[in-house]
């Protein structure tokens, strides 16, 4: 009876100190956390308004140029491929053949697989992937805002909330969600390697390194240049914190580096076996490569940019994907070998197209037209690439002098730089930096709005006097 007595009294005090603290604090998370999620719904809302508006969806009998959207090109190649993975031939090339009898590996797998699993949902229509990746879009956003938390240091809320914002509008980032390409996958991607950059400095351990090493993975298996993010995020590990010491830190970046390589192994091997030449992550490098080197491009207007009219379309009879990029890779290397006093300039000016510092007009116009951006969004870009950049610069200043790392902002800036100055200026290389841009950039502006807020205060409290 008093054992009952005791039962009853402990249900009659509710719960306990420690549930009570639970809850709080959960709840307390979530009202702080309504903020972002309502911007990243925002940055939903906003592309989804942009594909029924400005990019309509259009076919090549009511096309305008540097208007509509049309699906075709590296979209298009990706949602056939997806088509015949999801009906069993695996990861084909629709470009060579229309009966999926030829192996494709023209982009790393990710953004097909993707696409693959919205048909598996019952999602076949290009209008329902363009929603899905404006989804992915605002999860982008969200993102975006926790890394700029996490970079700001102290876990400033405010830099988080002004870098989603401009990330929600940023046509430099939009226009990959609305347009269907693999950069819209990119994006959440590289934000969450920021994010984990900054958490691993604050706290190191092995967790962190190998889910930091998963999402260069996950870069990795969308654009393959992106595991050379890894080398130029060493700084993080090799000067982390001193406490911790260099032995256990150059573990931690070995972790960091064997999770995207054991990643990427399943489709490095399933590509050794299929094709006619060795292929490893994709079939596109001769391509891109040869597109930015010949007479086309080293003189006249298209200086510094690409043409199609590089390339040699004569496709032999029993060629793969491999075959045609390996000739157009020993086109690309002979003339940049017979034009070599010329390649140093060439990549001077395809960074300075990247930046729009070179050209920067002709550039937004290329990317209008030849990238089916539409004049809207390039027109907008230019202007958002301007503010944006003169803004990260100071950002990355405050950065350095709060002691904070900014080897994560500053490796994916120096990739995309160093991608385009090789390959071609074309503005989808430069999506990694254009996260990095964003957060530099709200750092930057959190920065004037404290002094002016003090200011005010001051002039405020000098008038009363």
């Amino acid at each position: 009876m008093q054992a009952h007595t005791r039962c009853l009294r402990r249900v009659d005090q509710g719960p306990g100190p420690l549930t009570n603290f639970i809850a709080l604090s959960l709840r307390t998370r979530i009202v702080r956390s309504l903020p972002l999620v309502a911007i990243g719904i925002g940055a939903f809302l906003t592309r989804y308004v942009l594909i029924q508006t400005v990019r309509t969806e259009c076919d090549d009998a009511t096309y305008v140029i540097g208007g509509c959207y049309r699906y075709g090109s590296d979209a298009e190649y990706v949602g056939t491929q997806a088509d015949f993975l999801v009906e069993g031939y695996g990861f084909v090339s629709p470009a060579v053949h229309p009966l999926g009898k030829t192996p494709g590996a023209a982009h790393p797998p990710l953004h097909t697989i993707f696409i693959a699993g919205l048909e598996l949902f019952g999602l076949y229509d290009v209008w329902q992937w363009r929603i899905a990746t404006s989804v992915v879009g605002g999860i982008g956003v969200l993102l975006i805002g926790l890394a700029a938390t996490e970079a700001a240091g102290n876990r400033s809320r405010a830099v988080g909330l002004i870098a989603a914002t401009i990330a929600a509008l940023n046509p430099l980032l939009w226009i990959k969600d609305t347009d269907l390409l693999a950069e819209s996958l990119l994006i959440p991607a590289i934000a969450t390697v920021i994010l984990l950059c900054y958490r691993f400095r604050r706290s190191p351990s092995i967790r962190t390194a190998a889910f930091l090493g998963m999402a260069i993975g996950f870069a990795w298996l969308i654009r393959s240049e992106q595991i050379l993010l890894l080398p130029l995020l060493a700084p993080l590990f090799i000067r982390g914190p001193a406490e911790t010491p260099l032995r256990q830190r150059m573990g931690f970046f070995a972790v960091a580096a064997l999770v995207p390589v054991v990643m990427m192994t399943p489709w490095v091997l399933y590509n050794l076996g299929r094709f006619n030449n060795p292929v490893f992550i994709s079939t596109n490098s001769g391509v891109t490569l040869r597109m930015g080197n010949c007479d086309d491009v080293y003189h006249g207007t298209n200086i510094g940019y690409y043409s199609w009219g590089c390339l040699n379309t004569t496709f032999i009879r029993n060629w793969d994907e491999s075959d045609y990029d390996r000739f157009q890779q020993r086109q690309a290397i002979n003339y940049i070998r017979d034009n070599a006093s010329h390649f140093p300039f060439m990549m001077l000016a395809r960074a300075g197209r990247l930046w729009k510092l070179y050209k920067p007009i002709d550039t937004m116009n290329k990317e209008a037209v030849l990238e089916d951006h539409g004049f809207f969004a390039a027109k907008t870009g230019l202007v958002a690439i301007y503010t944006l950049s003169a803004l990260a610069i100071p950002g990355a200043v405050l950065l350095k002098r709060r002691s904070r790392p900014i080897s994560p902002l500053l490796g994916p800036v120096l990739l995309s730089t160093l991608t385009a100055a090789l390959a071609t200026p074309v503005p989808r290389y430069r999506t990694a930096a254009d996260v990095a841009v964003v957060i530099l950039a709200a750092i930057t502006l959190h920065w004037c709005a404290s002094h002016l807020r003090r200011l005010s205060g001051a002039l405020q409290h000098s008038m009363r006097e």
